[in-house]
């Protein structure tokens, strides 16, 4: 989560059709002061992931997604 607009126009720009919605979120997550992603990282935590599938929920009239893990976790101990 930056405000990096030049990315995120650059990203915009070249991926945006019509096949391919883009949502800009980023007032909603920087609008209260909750941690949506790890600190000094750019991965979400449980959080941030929760309010983006209710984001696609809500903007693309899906009553149910399903995310399919992958990779690895490591456990902190």
């Amino acid at each position: 989560m930056c405000d990096n607009f030049k990315n995120f126009d650059i990203f915009k720009n070249k991926f945006q059709n019509d096949n391919i919605k883009i949502l800009d979120i980023y007032k909603i997550f920087n609008s209260n002061n909750k941690r949506f992603y790890e600190s000094g990282d750019t991965h979400w935590n449980d959080l941030g992931v929760k309010v983006f599938l209710e984001i696609i929920k809500i903007s693309h009239n899906i009553k149910e997604i399903q995310l399919k893990e992958s990779g690895t976790k490591k456990k902190i101990t």
